[in-house]
């Protein structure tokens, strides 16, 4: 169904509100003004914009009969309302002759990231009331919207023809207020294709909901489009703030960003960027210090919004995210206004109002993580996955199934020699098992399209330790390989987001680790790269051997990276690595 936002009807949002309201009901398959009457037939009503209602005999809506069946109404809704469109456009020509107007209304950018935030914030907003409500009757009618029409827009946006879904982009624009826009400019076009795509992103967020995954909705525009001056709004300047940067981000990057921004201006609103002082500042990190790491997960904090959860927070004396998370809020959002002062300067924005808010951490950064403890080795590779377990759904139970091919029961033993991150090994393909100099191992890197590294300096050649031959790992490749498989571990599935890592990394910190009671504050899948550099540390590797193996770059995690380094060398250097204490024995196959 559909949300109302003044005379806008958004789909998905498309439910609209529950209950009835001028004689008919809202229970009905969505589409922009479908209505369902007490009869059981629908039809289809349009909004006239006001300075054409004298040529449609001073009526403010039009309305078509239709069927009883809901899916031939949506079938004739879509014909009628390209009748509509059609009727409107001549309206407005006779409108212009009318009053002597020559010229039409462009589109700035703020107008049209505007209306994207309307259409996702409409759309998200309605699915996440009837989730927190539990409104199964609700959530079932946005299934069938999203059924009906999803193709439509996907259509559209591939093939640039809009014709069916233009009522929808019509009814955006007329409840925005842009009645007068001109439909052969260059604007209207990026206007019209960025608010399908905005449908289409909404409903792809509302299918993750439907898979339990979290997905916060933006905020509100707070004022009309013709308050907008050169100074836009903060989420207006956010967007442009990303799309300048995201080509050199990880995609991981950009949605970080964008999640804290989404953050801050649930703290201090959405206001032009340049009104944006240091009250505001402060008042921000100390929202964001009340809250516990993870906080959107928190059971005691479902649904509330930041600020309600950091006040619940603080009551219940729950801990508060580190001093570092803190600081990454205040350095993520300092980006933004930074930014704007040196490259947005015709915004009026003068200072960044979140510098020197950052809480100085005195933890070094190889401190931040703790590597595995040996009896946390040992609980890990001693559990049902290495042992035998009952099934792969059945991993904490023992039985007789050792899960060889599967990325679980890989990534562990790969992190340990290898030090690799989880993204790097999650998205192995069997092309990156090569051979140089002599030297069997992993090339890290991101050849493929779907591949993703932390940054250039993570490119690089790691010499497969002695023991993953062992365990069989080669063997696993080359089954990979003969199948017809092109990654390594077909089982591990791409997130959203863009990283192989995100699910089965969710899987091993927040599941695996706490079943076998291996799980602390400081230690997840990343302590494997921790014991991977001590143990290189024990064996007297240091230096750039060590840079060249844990693809370090920056300088301040361990110096200047070093570039160099044969095979053979790397090779002698792994051959070392060994976690004293530690039988793996058992995992052997040759």
């Amino acid at each position: 169904m559909g949300q109302e936002f003044g005379k806008l009807c958004i789909p998905n949002g498309l439910y609209l509100k529950q209950g009835t309201a001028m004689g008919y009901t809202s229970n009905m398959p969505s589409y922009p003004g479908l209505q369902r009457l007490p009869s059981g037939r629908y039809r289809l009503r349009r909004v006239v914009p006001q300075p054409l209602q004298r040529f449609f005999d001073g009526k403010k809506n039009k309305t078509y009969s239709l069927t009883h069946d809901p899916k031939e109404s949506i079938k004739l809704a879509k014909l009628k309302s390209i009748d509509f469109d059609a009727e409107v456009d001549r309206a407005w020509a006779r409108l212009r002759k009318a009053e002597g107007i020559t010229e039409k209304r462009a589109l700035s950018s703020a107008d049209i990231d505007r209306l994207v935030l309307t259409v996702k914030h409409s759309s998200l907003s309605v699915d996440e009331d009837a989730r927190l409500r539990g409104d199964s009757k609700r959530l079932e009618l946005g299934r069938k919207a999203i059924d009906a029409l999803y193709s439509d827009f996907a259509e559209a946006i591939a093939t640039g023809n809009y014709r069916q879904v233009q009522p929808t982009i019509d009814s955006v624009l007329e409840g925005s207020g842009y009645t007068d826009v001109d439909r052969e400019d260059i604007s209207y076009l990026k206007a019209r294709q960025a608010i399908a795509n905005a449908v289409k992103e909404a409903w792809d967020d509302i299918e993750e909901r439907e898979r339990g995954r979290v997905i916060p909705t933006p905020a509100e525009p707070s004022i009309s489009h013709t308050l907008i001056s050169d100074t836009p709004m903060l989420s207006a300047a956010g967007i442009d703030f990303v799309a300048e940067h995201q080509k050199k981000w990880a995609d991981k990057t950009r949605d970080d960003h964008e999640a804290k921004l989404r953050l801050f201006i649930e703290v201090v609103g959405d206001r032009p960027i340049n009104e944006i002082g240091r009250q505001d500042g402060l008042r921000f990190r100390e929202v964001i210090a009340k809250l516990p790491a993870n906080w959107i997960k928190k059971r005691q904090l479902r649904g509330l919004n930041v600020v309600e959860a950091s006040d619940k927070a603080d009551q219940l004396a729950l801990t508060p995210m580190s001093d570092t998370n803190i600081t990454k809020h205040v350095n993520r959002i300092g980006q933004l206004f930074s930014w704007a002062v040196y490259e947005r300067d015709h915004w009026g924005v003068k200072t960044n109002p979140l510098s020197r808010l950052q809480i100085k951490v005195s933890v070094m950064v190889n401190e931040q993580r703790d590597p595995f403890s040996l009896e946390q080795l040992q609980s890990i590779f001693n559990s049902p996955i290495y042992t035998g377990c009952k099934s792969p759904r059945g991993w904490r139970q023992t039985g007789d199934l050792i899960p060889r091919y599967s990325g679980r029961f890989w990534l562990p033993v790969l992190g340990l020699y290898t030090g690799g991150r989880a993204n790097e090994l999650a998205q192995l393909c069997v092309d990156d098992f090569i051979e140089e100099g002599g030297v069997v191992g992993l090339d890290i890197s991101d050849k493929r399209s779907d591949q993703r590294l932390k940054n250039p300096g993570s490119r690089r050649f790691i010499p497969l330790h002695p023991n993953l031959m062992r365990m069989g790992f080669v063997a696993h490749v080359d089954n990979m390989r003969a199948a017809g498989q092109g990654r390594v571990f077909p089982d591990i599935e791409l997130a959203p987001n863009g990283y192989y890592s995100t699910y089965v990394t969710r899987w091993f910190n927040d599941s695996f680790l706490p079943s076998i009671d291996a799980k602390t504050d400081k230690t997840s899948f990343h302590s494997f790269r921790h014991c991977y550099e001590d143990a290189l540390k024990d064996a007297e590797v240091y230096g750039e051997w060590i840079d060249c193996l844990q693809g370090h770059k920056v300088p301040g995690m361990r110096g200047r990276y070093g570039s160099a380094g044969s095979a053979k060398r790397l090779y002698e250097a792994v051959c070392k690595v060994k976690y004293e204490g530690l039988d793996l024995s058992s995992l052997f196959v040759v």
